[in-house]
């Protein structure tokens, strides 16, 4: 049941790339109430799921795009500069050249700095970010804050003009926050040994397998022709469901230690 409630609640937070695509598709065939509608939902997946440089860059610029057919100089220019900021290589030739032109063009107008309250360790653009304020180019920026468990706490996007001090309250409590270090700057990590989610999601796998075959036994021990028989499908059951429950804290350890463990 609770591996159950977990898929889910993860399936009820948007794909950004799904929806990203879904608008382009949108853009280039003129259907531009669908492409608002897939940039909406992709924009609603900031808030619950962790978005890399590369996701961020293709959502500012179809974004961008989409403003620009739409005559929306001043949001197509800040969209289309965050796009470029973030990933100046990226770019999709199914927008066309006339998007390709404005997209080359875009710079942001200045820069202006971002202070989250309270201060914690998160990710702008997908980069981490401890030391605050962080100065920013004037332009679009999503921030994102995660716990420790890797999953995201607060997010949302962020327009930060020429010469702009913003500040944004997170809402959420100090005590919960993971810790800013307020004498080194963000760098990057290292890519993560996928080792202990796969052994996260054998643990798992087989935790299910013997919940069912616990489940299963009910049957046989309404169906048992004599004591020994019903002893017998007992016994299964208590191993079965003993065996499950191993299994279940084992999944939730190893899926733990590989969001705890820094990457190298």
């Amino acid at each position: 049941m609770i591996l159950l409630l977990a898929s889910l609640a993860m399936a009820a937070c948007p794909d950004i790339d799904t929806e990203v695509e879904r608008a382009t598709a949108a853009l280039v065939s003129g259907d531009f109430a669908t492409a608002r509608t897939a940039l909406q939902a992709a924009e609603s997946s900031f808030g619950c799921a962790k978005a890399s440089n590369t996701q961020l860059a293709h959502y500012w610029l179809v974004d961008g795009a989409e403003a620009h057919l739409q005559g929306q100089v001043a949001r197509a220019r800040a969209s289309l500069a965050a796009a470029r900021v973030i990933a100046p290589d990226v770019f999709d030739e199914r927008l066309g050249p006339d998007v390709r032109a404005t997209w080359a063009a875009a710079q942001p107008d200045g820069r202006g700095t971002l202070l989250i309250e309270p201060p914690a360790a998160a990710l702008v653009n997908g980069d981490g970010v401890t030391v605050w304020p962080v100065t920013l180019p004037a332009a679009n920026h999503v921030v994102q804050v995660l716990s420790a468990d890797g999953k995201v706490r607060y997010g949302r996007l962020i327009r930060i003009g020429p010469g702009e001090d913003a500040v944004v309250e997170t809402g959420l409590g100090r005590e919960l926050l993971p810790v800013a270090d307020e004498a080194a700057p963000a760098e990057k990590k290292g890519k993560k040994s996928p080792a202990l989610l796969i052994l996260a999601g054998i643990a798992a796998a087989g935790a299910g397998g013997l919940a069912g075959g616990a489940l299963a036994q009910g049957s046989v021990i309404e169906t048992s022709p004599d004591v020994d028989a019903l002893d017998a499908a007992f016994g299964r059951q208590q191993a079965f469901g003993y065996g499950s429950i191993a299994l279940a804290g084992a999944s939730a350890i190893a899926l733990t230690l590989h969001f705890v463990i820094p990457a190298r």
